[in-house]
């Protein structure tokens, strides 16, 4: 079976509509000119099975791109993005998640966020989910101290993580994250589980006067996120009564997880402060 026609019966089975995709995706019923012409996305994975593979051969990973991000007209900072290799995705077996390895918009209105709290200089901020590093260069570069967590410990090994304090672990785990005054979590909403896990995390710290900053993009599962964190604040006697913002960014570049090409578009960001 395609990629492509496994696409449409994984939105239609689940009711979803994936018409936002095409601008950070791009989706070929067929192999025609690369090797992964497309990606299902199941809970926010990626599926990836031997047999689309077959008569493909080589290894479709590519090295270090640096791409300048423009956060703010006066604020310009560069990221290592990287695509992850098949060989990866093969040792895994069917899931992995290749999302961590390029930027995503959410990660520029975090940032925008962040400057705007005038947080006093040596502040710890621990950045959930920091993927290739752009919020943890923003906060260095405004005098904050950055703890970089994500699952993924390939990441670490990246430049902007050099002397910079990270953990590696499962939001879903029952690890502590790092202490902190500041937490946020940029696009990291990309499955039940961790938008879950995450809710629960935070309104944990929001009940323990810690500051959050959390923005989505992708929207996979951002009702489920502000649910389950109003339901956790309401058994904290608080008020569950938080609500998403819009903040619409203008022409963000964003690089395609499967064909590597920068697109320029508007983005819409969900954006939540505590």
């Amino acid at each position: 079976m395609k990629l492509g026609v496994v696409i449409w019966a994984a939105a239609t089975s689940l009711g979803l509509t994936i018409a936002f995709i095409p601008t950070l995706f791009t989706f070929k019923p067929s192999f025609d000119g690369m090797l992964i012409g497309g990606q299902p996305l199941i809970d926010g994975q990626v599926v990836v099975r031997k047999s689309d593979l077959e008569g493909q051969g080589g290894n479709v990973g590519w090295g270090l791109v640096e791409r300048d991000i423009e956060i703010c007209s006066d604020w310009i900072l560069t990221v290592s993005e990287q695509r992850p290799k098949i060989d990866s995705y093969l040792e895994r077996q069917t899931k992995v998640d290749p999302f961590g390895k390029v930027l995503w918009p959410g990660a520029i209105s975090g940032c925008r966020v962040v400057r705007s709290m005038n947080l006093e200089e040596g502040t710890r901020v621990c950045v959930v989910g920091c993927g290739v590093g752009l919020e943890v260069l923003a906060l260095l570069s405004l005098g904050l101290e950055p703890i970089g967590v994500d699952y993924n410990a390939e990441l670490f090994e990246l430049p902007m993580y050099d002397g910079v304090e990270t953990k590696c672990m499962d939001l879903t785990s029952e690890e502590n994250l790092p202490a902190s005054e500041a937490f946020m979590a940029c696009d990291c909403l990309y499955s039940e589980a961790t938008a879950s896990a995450l809710a629960i995390r935070f309104g944990k710290l929001i009940h323990e006067g810690k500051k959050v900053i959390v923005t989505d993009s992708q929207r996979f599962h951002s009702k489920l996120f502000l649910e389950v964190l109003n339901t956790q604040l309401e058994k904290f006697g608080l008020d569950g009564c938080l609500k998403w913002r819009e903040i619409e960014l203008k022409g963000v570049s964003t690089r395609g997880v499967t064909d590597g090409e920068v697109r320029v578009s508007d983005v819409v960001v969900n954006l939540l402060t505590a």
